[in-house]
């Protein structure tokens, strides 16, 4: 009777050692699966992880583009900056040089101006020059005809002098005669002087 109850107790032994056994199978599993899930969720962290930093890099590259894309543009911004100093340099320099070429044209005519002074001034000297040659002329006339006039004045005195007495003698003929005469004689007179 002992003998079947520990035979009995003995089965009883090790069937629960057998579901101990289980029983630790069991837990070594449950804390696999536990691993297992943690490694999963460990290897979803990591995907978006990675997805992040895919979408880091996209963005850096962008970022990149951008900077490389302001760089240019500051550069183009700074050669228009340029450009339109130097159009307002060439217009300048332009403008200086149509006011120099009027400054040139202006003491040009300031020139010719004096010059058609100077010209108007000699003129007038040489109209008054010219004026005084023809007055001195006419003077000269007028002392060369004087004394012919008083010669004239002086024969034809003489002749009618002549005329006179000679009337008295009824001569006539002889009057006429001496007054051509006298008028000849004071021809060549005027003509000697």
């Amino acid at each position: 009777m002992c003998c079947s109850w520990l035979q009995s107790a003995a089965v009883c032994c090790s069937l629960l050692q057998c579901v101990a056994a289980c029983c630790s199978l069991l837990q070594s599993a449950a804390v696999c699966c536990s691993l297992l899930q943690s490694v999963e969720v460990c290897c979803s962290v990591l995907q978006c992880v990675a997805v992040s930093c895919s979408v880091l890099q996209c963005i850096a590259v962008c970022c990149s583009l951008l900077q490389s894309v302001v760089v240019r543009c500051s550069l183009l911004l700074s050669v228009v900056a340029c450009c339109n100093v130097l159009q307002c340099v060439a217009v300048c320099y332009n403008l200086l040089k149509s006011v120099e070429v009027c400054c040139s044209v202006l003491q040009s005519v300031a020139v010719c101006c004096s010059l058609l002074q100077c010209v108007a001034v000699f003129c007038s000297l040489l109209q008054s020059v010219t004026v005084c040659y023809s007055l001195l002329q006419s003077v000269a006339v007028c002392c060369s005809v004087l004394p012919c006039a008083a010669v004239c004045y002086s024969v034809l005195q003489c002749v009618a002098v002549c005329c006179s007495v000679l009337q008295c003698l009824e001569t006539a003929m002889f009057c006429r005669v001496l007054q051509c005469v006298a008028v000849c004689c004071s021809v060549l007179q005027c003509s000697a002087v």
